[in-house]
């Protein structure tokens, strides 16, 4: 009976793998044959010429994918990956020099991320230092407060797809908007959620975000779920791009802010726009007409 319940364990067990396999598959296909291929070459290689020699040549395919990922460049990632290859063929392995090897890529890695690190770090310190500056202008406190209680409001925002340099570039967008600092936290979470739904570089979307409630006379730091869902709903509206829907925007919008025109008119006016296939520069004219 133990016996039965461990191999009926062992073949659930295979059973959920092979499902974990085909599910990836259907998802990425290629990403999963080149893992079974690597697997195999890795084990064949330890086979065939042992284990220092399969170490080597996984860290030169490592470095390789690095090497692509980073420059998007088959070429120069195939070169580096045969380069490398021809090197370690061509070194007798010992542990020695596999504990040279592994300690030199780590060591190179870990002072590269190091490296990179104080790079973002002193980007991002030098934009908190002129946003708080320009914050100042406008602001009870000085700069020297602004510029931590900024990253404050940065740190408490649920905004985790949005890294310190990006976070630092749309907080100066809402600074030079006269975004109040208590309104800051909130409009960099419904920014990450604009964001990420309409897929547009980060900044169009800041701009567009605090020039769209400020239409609606909506305040930056209070805007409701249902009001994002109806600017969300606005995109989805138009048989263009979001990207696209905000160049209308952006060229028609000055008929709301120069003149006493109602913002529900005008958002129902530029969609018809759009669906009537209006040309960019014929936009204005369009609503202006609409309208009247």
């Amino acid at each position: 009976m133990k016996q039965n319940s461990v191999k009926q364990s062992s073949i659930n067990a295979l059973k959920s793998l092979k499902s974990t396999f085909q599910a990836a598959y259907n998802l990425v296909p290629a990403l999963i044959i080149s893992a079974i291929f690597l697997t195999f070459g890795v084990v064949t290689v330890i086979i065939k010429f042992g284990l220092y020699m399969a170490f080597s040549l996984l860290i030169m395919i490592l470095v390789s994918i690095i090497v692509y990922l980073k420059t998007r460049d088959y070429g120069e990632a195939a070169l580096s990956l045969v380069v490398g290859m021809l090197t370690v063929f061509t070194v007798n392995w010992n542990t020695t020099k596999l504990i040279i090897l592994a300690s030199s890529w780590v060591g190179f890695s870990l002072i590269s991320v190091v490296i990179s690190s104080i790079n973002i770090a002193s980007k991002s310190e030098s934009l908190y230092i002129y946003n708080a500056s320009f914050m100042s202008y406008y602001s009870k406190h000085t700069s020297d407060e602004l510029y931590d209680l900024l990253q404050e409001e940065a740190k408490k925002a649920n905004i985790s797809t949005f890294g310190p340099i990006e976070i630092a570039e749309i907080i100066q967008i809402l600074v030079y908007k006269k975004v109040k600092l208590e309104d800051i936290k909130e409009a960099l979470e419904k920014i990450n959620i604009l964001t990420n739904i309409i897929q547009v570089p980060s900044d169009q979307t800041t701009n567009f975000y605090v020039d769209f409630c400020e239409m609606f006379d909506i305040p930056i730091g209070n805007v409701s779920d249902t009001f994002l869902d109806y600017i969300y709903n606005t995109f989805r509206d138009v048989p263009v791009s979001p990207k696209e829907f905000i160049d209308y925007f952006n060229k028609s919008k000055r008929i709301v802010f120069m003149n006493s025109v109602d913002s529900y008119e005008y958002i129902d006016s530029l969609k018809k726009g759009i669906d009537l296939k209006m040309n960019l520069k014929d936009i204005n004219e369009f609503i202006k007409n609409d309208i009247n």
